[in-house]
């Protein structure tokens, strides 16, 4: 083979590479990688969900520091009614049921950020069901949401194998009063179960805060449910801009 035709074909191949997305470029195997559509977060693969007009999400000071933000007006494509807001990383990998579940994660919210938002409250971590067919689509199965007078949590769970109509969520403790805007650390261990063998350990800043043993958390579902993180407002009212900032995300 010629050089001439190798050196053809290798730069056919690297334009074939800058063409294919950038989740395909490497395997998301430890650290923090952003792509145009995802993220990879110590070899776990999160898909983007946020307005392709907004400022999102993005990586600061060297992929140390994940920024979340939502503004008035800019909406996430699946979302069709538009009436609420996110700019979150939504999990590929499904939670096992009847096994720990572990995540912790550091926060603060920018001073910048209009506290209007809070009296809704602001999701800034959930465990999503994966409904089955016909299942309705409502609560996370455990959620921390970011209010005007601290941080909840929430949990909601169902036995039916088939959930059609609307579903209440129980408040599992809070509010809990905090400095948003300095990093507050967050611990959650959780056992998912619909039939009471369920467990919610839930700490901030090193204290645990709630816990709870024999509970039901999560749904009669298939598969397990995925975690999010980022900024969530599910009761739309337009504000001027609300921002978080993560890091220390661990995964287990």
């Amino acid at each position: 083979m010629s050089s001439y035709f190798l050196r053809a074909v290798l730069g056919v191949f690297s334009l074939f590479s800058l063409l294919l997305p950038a989740t395909c470029e490497a395997e998301c195997t430890s650290g923090v990688n952003l792509s145009r559509d995802g993220l990879c977060l110590s070899g776990s693969k999160f898909n983007l969900q946020a307005s392709p007009d907004g400022e999102g999400l993005f990586l600061e000071k060297g992929g140390q520091l994940i920024t979340a933000n939502v503004s008035c007006g800019q909406y996430w494509g699946g979302d069709k009614r538009k009436d609420r807001l996110r700019s979150e990383y939504q999990s590929i990998d499904k939670a096992p049921v009847g096994r720990e579940v572990f995540r912790s994660f550091s926060f603060k919210v920018d001073e910048r950020s209009d506290r209007e938002a809070l009296k809704k409250g602001v999701v800034v971590a959930q465990f999503h069901a994966t409904e089955d067919l016909g299942d309705f689509s409502g609560y996370p199965v455990f959620e921390v949401v970011l209010k005007d007078d601290g941080i909840e949590v929430y949990s909601s769970s169902n036995p039916e194998s088939v959930v059609s109509t609307p579903y209440p969520r129980v408040l599992r403790g809070g509010p809990f009063k905090v400095n948003y805007y300095d990093f507050v650390s967050v611990k959650i261990s959780l056992v998912f179960s619909y039939s009471n063998m369920g467990s919610i350990l839930f700490s901030l800043n090193g204290i645990p805060v709630v816990d709870l043993k024999r509970v039901s958390v999560g749904h009669n579902d298939s598969v397990g449910p995925y975690f999010k993180f980022g900024v969530y407002t599910p009761e739309y009212e337009c504000h001027s801009g609300f921002k978080v900032y993560f890091r220390d995300i661990v995964l287990n």
